[in-house]
């Protein structure tokens, strides 16, 4: 059902093939867990194109998959099982320019179409069994949070956090962790992409927690701001203005909502607080099989929101040199609106 879906939408392209190269679009196909491989759908044919090293590993993984072995380049590989198609789909925003000479001097009879963000559309709305996997991540981001309270006090290092935050979502039966985890205190809460430091956390330091876990290949996404020992009245305000714009977001959420105007909503509650100017990306994103797939919210944007999909909420304001507040929850959109499946507290936490 899975590459039918890709080819169909191939085809609405003018293509009568399509290869998928990215990892996650071949995972999402053939359940293949390795990190190299190609898939070649046909009206006939499911070929996954893989190395030695990964050989016996595609045999395990994707056993109705007619599995092809690459000896040298995959463009050599593909060319040798591409007959009988005339013309080639591709996602072009994944395939390297290098690879598709590469594919283009090999297949030199076959028109290469250009389909880009294909394989990103089709994979937006997820199954159920998807939406259950993903529920089970968060939740072992959820108990991750949970867990790291008991070791948050003044003296531990942000690194220290960040490494038993990654050890905890190990050993509780994670993949691993879904990116590499932010742990930002004080005046670093301000970067909201902070590799964690040595830094000591100080009394009244806010420290942002961004974290998430990866189960049967699905990912979470979950961001917490903890106070330490006490909060100031500024850092209640902001902490309370955050909470109150993503709840002003998932107000307006529903099927058929532009997802630019959920981005408004909350960003429209920060802009009237006259905080405006830090708060400077975007409102969320898709999660799946990779951290950042589609949908995405934010001001530019023209996508729908459709029933399956799932996505985060995360505003924030970032005041350089004092702090920042993120709050962030997973959601996946129903019917009569979207089901939190991050289950972490909220209210401010001191600890």
């Amino acid at each position: 059902m899975r590459a039918a879906a890709f080819l169909d939408a191939a085809r609405a392209k003018g293509a009568d093939a399509f290869l998928a190269t990215d990892r996650f679009d071949v995972r999402y196909l053939t359940g293949f867990t390795g990190k190299d491989g190609w898939c070649l759908l046909t009206d006939e044919d499911r070929i996954l194109l893989v190395g030695f090293t990964e050989l016996e590993q595609a045999r395990e993984d994707a056993p109705e998959w007619r599995i092809v072995h690459v000896r040298r380049r995959f463009a050599e590989a593909l060319a040798e099982c591409a007959g009988g198609v005339k013309r080639l789909g591709f996602d072009s925003e994944r395939l390297s320019v290098a690879a598709r000479d590469g594919v283009a001097e090999r297949l030199n009879r076959v028109e290469l179409v250009p389909c880009p963000g294909l394989p990103r559309r089709v994979r937006a709305v997820k199954s159920p069994e998807e939406v259950e996997a993903i529920e089970r991540s968060a939740a072992m981001a959820d108990a991750a949070f949970e867990h790291i309270l008991e070791s948050f006090k003044p003296g531990v290092t942000e690194r220290e956090l960040a490494l038993e935050l990654e050890w905890f979502i190990r050993r509780g039966g994670a993949e691993g962790v879904a990116f590499p985890v932010v742990v930002a205190s004080g005046p670093r809460g301000a970067l909201p992409h902070a590799v964690p430091s040595d830094r000591r956390i100080e009394r009244g330091d806010g420290v942002v927690f961004d974290l998430g876990a990866t189960c049967e290949g699905y990912c979470s996404d979950l961001t917490r701001t903890v106070f330490a020992s006490t909060i100031t009245a500024r850092q209640e305000e902001v902490y309370r203005l955050v909470l109150a714009a993503q709840e002003a977001a998932l107000r307006v959420v529903k099927p058929g909502v532009r997802a630019r105007d959920v981005d408004a909503a909350a960003r429209r509650v920060i802009e009237d607080a006259g905080y405006g100017e830090f708060f400077g990306h975007g409102l969320g994103h898709g999660v799946g099989l990779d951290i950042h797939e589609l949908p995405v919210l934010r001001p530019d944007d023209e996508g729908v929101l459709q029933t399956g999909e799932v996505f985060t909420v995360e505003p924030g304001i970032y005041l350089p040199g004092e702090f920042g507040v993120r709050i962030e929850d997973l959601v996946v959109l129903e019917e009569r609106g979207p089901r939190l499946l991050s289950g972490a507290f909220k209210e401010p936490v001191v600890a």
